[in-house]
């Protein structure tokens, strides 16, 4: 690269994004754009043997003024102080600054502890992991500004007591992984707008759920369920999405006319006969297949 049109990059430059097969095509100067905000690196992080040449989280401290870091690639397993954690990531410590986190796609097992460093996290994205336990979760009391988490398309087979201590979840996407229940500490962030549970093995959606008044969207599709409890119905007022499709539902409880901002509510393949509940008329997009109902 030119030296003039570097000047130009390193004061300008806000948002960058990188393709590459192995990191070493990662360009050196990367890291003397001091005025960027946004750095989006896909490929394969990792070879055989150690991290890749040229490739260190650590030199990110010098953008000072970086703020969303997304990755996506194979982080490749290494020996260190942190076992079979990613030892990659510990570099994640010196980009402290950061308010988004993205590390799709990256083989991740476990919730890497460099997170706990990273106390301005708004937002945090696991999606398309390994990730089979969130025992660390309560490490992530520390993240006190943190309303959005995404651990979607995983292999998490129980939601530990400790995510009552996210209270400041705003959105929580735990879709498409192996639950089978859901822990009374969930129903402590009554902050909660977006609840994504869709493709578990839910069978029950405890009358708890009743707490979250904030909330606007719900997704249970693909899921087990036989029936929903009456509080959703009666409490959770601010619904304007609800999506229980691909589930075994025989019936809805009464009070579905309640949820006065609804817009959007999805019933497809289930075993309903009718739609109870519509004591006056409400503004719906209804997406079903008509052959569900019986009577409506």
């Amino acid at each position: 690269m030119q030296p003039g049109a570097l000047v130009v990059l390193q004061e300008r430059l806000e948002a960058l994004h990188l393709t590459f097969t192995q990191a070493a095509e990662i360009p050196g100067w990367v890291y003397s754009l001091r005025g960027l905000q946004e750095l989006h690196l896909s490929g394969r992080l990792g070879c055989e043997g150690g991290v890749g040449r040229g490739w260190a989280l650590g030199s990110l401290r010098q953008l000072r003024h970086l703020r969303v870091l997304v990755l996506r690639g194979m982080l490749q397993r290494v020996p260190g102080e942190l076992g079979s954690r990613l030892l990659v990531l510990t570099g994640l410590r010196r980009v402290a600054g950061l308010t988004e986190l993205q590390l799709q796609d990256c083989h991740l097992e476990r919730l890497p502890s460099a997170l706990l460093a990273l106390t301005s996290l708004r937002t945090l994205d696991l999606q398309h992991n390994s990730l089979r336990t969130l025992e660390e979760l309560l490490g992530l009391a520390h993240l006190r500004r943190l309303s959005c988490l995404r651990l979607a398309h995983n292999r998490v087979l129980a939601l530990p007591a400790s995510v009552g201590v996210l209270r400041a979840l705003e959105i929580l996407d735990l879709g498409y992984n192996q639950l089978q229940s859901l822990p009374p500490a969930l129903f402590n962030l009554h902050h909660l707008r977006r609840l994504l549970l869709a493709g578990n093995l839910l069978d029950e959606l405890p009358a708890e759920v009743g707490v979250l008044t904030f909330l606007t969207e719900l997704d249970l599709s693909g899921n087990r369920l036989e029936s929903l409890p009456p509080e959703l119905f009666s409490r959770c007022l601010d619904l304007r999405s609800l999506n229980v499709s691909h589930n075994s539902l025989g019936s809805l409880p009464p009070g579905l006319s309640n949820l006065s901002q609804l817009s959007r509510l999805d019933l497809r393949s289930n075993s309903l006969e009718e739609l109870k509940g519509l004591k006056r008329p409400i503004r719906l997009t209804l997406t079903f297949i008509p052959t569900c109902f019986a009577h409506i």
